[in-house]
């Protein structure tokens, strides 16, 4: 067992989930943010693999042909807390194998994290696992303290959705944050729909996760769309530029692997379907968002503008040369140097513009939160199970970051 002294580190994505203890540079385990029941009462547990009927993690998405799949998290948001308790569960038994009542807790939560979300969370760590503490850290705050900063633009695009958030001196503005679903899953199935109708037979699950992993390894941000256009014009495409299917077939993405990546930055090339941005919530219920921030869909370099132009005007210089990247959509090649040019040629260079891409940003959330729960703050950013049982759900807002 760990150490009771050391902190657990959570952070439950729409795709995977981290966990780790703090002070760690990497988690200790990164898997599938799903929990699967048996599609038919009564399957013996052994033809599961399982030591009961639900699974979680790796066996679940093993086994997802005999389970019904669950995913807690959707769009970043939690949405199923039955799930979710069972994620826990395998998380600090399966796979820290800690005495949960022995074990403080950081989670890693989004940023627009709802009150009641947050108390449900909260409720399942000092009610159903019986913590001795628990803190809760914004997801964009966590991206921003991962490369050693306490202000910066978070820009941290995972499977279901891309935030882009303020934060100022350790703190999350919420109230200029600009949210977008158009996301990691939404690139795969726009991709998956142009292979299909250049006559590629694809058409189940497997063959979804096919195309994800071709999108991870060929697609890349374009620097000059007219130009690489022009280059595959002339060249053709090329062999390096193919994925091997397991038939030994070669998937050719040809234009898609720079045009797929540009519903990034235009999100108006995917149709209404997808063109949608998330209101932000008001997690402390102290402000209410700007309306300017969430009306329209925007592509990320607009929603960067967006969120310096309504932070205070005296952080505003700093949020330009702290731009920093985070989430595994974040990871497409040449995505920093795309953003540096596009901010670059908006503001002129004028405050001075950095956006910061670190080689570990996939998993930037946790690692700011390993780093923050291992510092002075994290003591007075916890909540103590007597004081959860004394007052009720509702002390959990006095110290959530």
């Amino acid at each position: 067992m760990h150490s009771p002294l050391t902190s657990a580190v959570i952070d439950v994505g729409s795709s995977s989930t981290k966990c780790g203890f703090s002070g760690e540079e990497a988690p200790r385990a990164t898997f599938p943010s799903y929990v699967g029941i048996p599609r038919h009462a009564g399957l013996p547990g052994t033809l599961l693999r399982h030591r009961s009927d639900v699974a979680a993690g790796d066996d679940a998405f093993r086994d997802r042909g005999l389970l019904l799949l669950r995913r807690p998290v959707r769009a970043g948001q939690v949405v199923d807390y039955d799930a979710l308790e069972e994620l826990l569960y395998h998380t600090l038994y399966g796979r820290l194998q800690v005495q949960p009542e022995q074990t403080p807790v950081l989670f890693v939560a989004p940023a627009d994290i709802s009150r009641p979300s947050r108390e449900k969370v909260a409720e399942l760590f000092f009610e159903s696992f019986s913590v001795p503490l628990c803190s809760f850290l914004s997801a964009s705050a966590a991206t921003v303290y991962a490369t050693g900063r306490t202000t910066g633009v978070a820009v941290d695009s995972g499977a279901g959705r891309t935030t882009v958030a303020a934060v100022t001196d350790g703190y999350t503005l919420h109230h200029s944050m600009r949210s977008s679903l158009v996301a990691g899953d939404v690139l795969t199935d726009e991709l998956f729909r142009c292979l299909q109708e250049k006559g590629y037979p694809l058409s189940t699950e497997t063959d979804w996760e096919t195309v994800e992993r071709a999108k991870e390894a060929l697609c890349r941000v374009s620097t000059d769309l007219a130009d690489d256009q022009r280059l595959l014009n002339e060249a053709g495409p090329r062999l390096a530029d193919s994925f091997t299917l397991p038939d030994d077939e070669r998937l050719f993405l040809c234009e898609h692997q720079f045009l797929i990546p540009e519903r990034l930055f235009d999100p108006a090339r995917l149709g209404d379907a997808h063109c949608r941005t998330a209101r932000p919530r008001t997690p402390t219920g102290y402000s209410a968002p700007n309306a300017a921030c969430w009306a329209a869909p925007a592509g990320w370099t607009t929603m960067i503008e967006d969120v310096i132009a309504n932070s205070p005007a005296v952080a505003q210089d700093e949020l330009y040369g702290s731009v920093v990247l985070g989430g595994g959509t974040s990871m497409l090649r040449d995505m920093e140097k795309r953003l540096q040019k596009e901010l670059v040629q908006r503001c002129g260079n004028v405050p001075p513009v950095r956006c910061v891409a670190f080689a570990e940003r996939a998993q930037a959330a946790w690692m700011g939160g390993s780093l923050w729960s291992c510092g002075p703050h994290f003591a007075h950013a916890c909540t103590a199970k007597a004081d959860y049982d004394e007052s009720g759900p509702n002390v959990v807002h006095r110290t959530a970051f």
